[in-house]
């Protein structure tokens, strides 16, 4: 079994793949086995674990992991894209192994699933998510690396890979939140705690875009409340129509409580 816990999420979200869809297809539900099979290939193996572990390259460890789950996945796909998968199968088949469609598959191993490795991904990702969302908010350059500090609990050991995936330069252990002196540009709330932008930013041009969209939120929350607030309105218009705008309304302050957040 590997010992990288991204290693271990992956072949644990694997395990739970694999019962998930053979329940599907025992159940002649083949149009929501596919869709799972695009979810855990594209969602899950390509977006997030090729990317965590691209620094990676070369390992032992690592090639046999992406060997075993490109070997595993290319059986499961074979059903629903059989030529594809049968062609892929000539580059990774074993010694006296023939054709993808003859190899009998083994059940789910339900062994592999890892709850600690599971939470502990899904902490790292929707941290990750949290601060490309506020660098996107600030117009922030994507390949930028920023010097930070986590302030926040639950992120033992995963602090390299938050950073590699977040393109951090994380000065502190997440167990250490003492300040160290430096002062923050903006924060950003993630899972646990709180990830404080040291620099990167300019921090002039950083409080004048802050300004300009949180204003331009404003506008546009005020607008909505009193539309909402238009008893005409909400009476006559289609309920589709408000129910529209009544989620817009939601996501602004949303992104306005963000910004206000980041911007601390």
């Amino acid at each position: 079994m590997p010992t990288a816990v991204e290693d271990r999420w992956i072949l644990s979200r694997l395990a739970r793949f694999e019962g998930e869809l053979a329940e599907r297809i025992g159940a002649y539900d083949f149009t929501r086995a596919a869709l799972a099979l695009y979810d855990f290939v594209y969602g899950e193996l390509c977006d997030w674990y090729i990317e965590l572990v691209k620094s990676r390259i070369g390992e032992p460890e690592l090639s046999a992991t992406l060997h075993f789950l490109l070997r595993e996945t290319l059986q499961i796909a074979h059903p629903v894209m059989p030529f594809v998968t049968e062609e892929l199968w000539r580059y990774v088949r074993g010694p006296g192994e023939g054709l993808l469609a003859g190899v009998v598959r083994a059940s789910a191993d339900g062994e592999a699933i890892d709850e600690g490795a599971e939470a502990a991904l899904e902490r790292v990702i929707a941290a990750t998510q949290a601060i490309r969302s506020w660098r996107d908010d600030v117009g922030v350059k994507p390949g930028a690396t920023l010097s930070a500090r986590l302030d926040a609990e639950g992120y033992s050991g995963l602090a390299p890979l938050l950073g590699r995936i977040a393109r951090l330069d994380l000065r502190e252990h997440p167990a250490a939140a003492a300040d160290d002196g430096v002062d923050a540009v903006a924060s950003v709330t993630i899972p646990g705690g709180t990830l404080r932008i040291l620099d990167g930013v300019d921090r002039d041009a950083h409080a004048e875009r802050l300004a300009r969209e949180r204003k331009r939120l404003e506008q546009e929350v005020e607008r909505l409340e009193a539309k909402l607030a238009n008893e005409a309105f909400v009476a006559n218009a289609p309920a589709p129509l408000v129910a529209a705008e009544r989620e817009k309304l939601a996501r602004l302050r949303e992104q306005l409580a963000r910004l206000d957040l980041g911007g601390q």
